[in-house]
């Protein structure tokens, strides 16, 4: 006896029936956030031709840690167990996929943020709310290309991930 199966649904494949719409708006901005870091790293890395400027990308620098962490709210708002997260970044599994992701996007928030502040100019200094985030932001200054070429690899592993 034999049985054909036409019907694609949640009763039929329940594996169908995994992620709601909270999961997709994180991977969205997961790859949002990814691509903005690699094109800001690529445009503040590029040569001038002569005599023209370099046209830095800074404000896609500046928005890639904060779509990603708000990313972050909405895969949290999904979780059943919250306090899942905490034992989440207490270990380190090699084997898992999601571990990578997590510890990914653990460290890709705040060297994102930093090649931010290192790109900022002496006008959007002075927009900032705290004298210790200027002084940072003078300091991290030299170092732009170096966080630029590490924001170009998280970025590229944050996008392969959520992809």
């Amino acid at each position: 006896m034999e049985f054909n199966i036409t019907g694609i649904n949640e009763i039929t494949y329940p594996h169908l029936h995994v992620w709601n719409w909270m999961v997709a708006v994180y991977l969205f901005m997961g790859g949002l956030a990814g691509g903005l870091l690699m094109m800001s790293s690529l445009a503040n890395l590029r040569k001038a031709k002569e005599g023209q400027p370099v046209s830095h990308c800074i404000l896609g620098a500046l928005y890639a840690p904060f779509i990603l962490a708000l990313g972050m709210v909405f895969i949290f708002f999904d979780l059943d167990r919250k306090m899942n997260v905490l034992w989440f970044y207490l270990t380190f599994q090699p084997s898992a996929t999601m571990s990578w992701g997590a510890w990914a996007i653990g460290i890709t928030i705040p060297v994102s943020f930093l090649f931010g502040l290192s790109l900022l100019t002496e006008e959007m200094k002075s927009i900032l709310p705290f004298a210790s985030l200027r002084k940072l932001s003078g300091r991290l200054a030299p170092h732009m290309r170096k966080l630029a070429v590490i924001n170009f690899v998280l970025g590229l592993f944050l996008g392969i991930y959520t992809g």
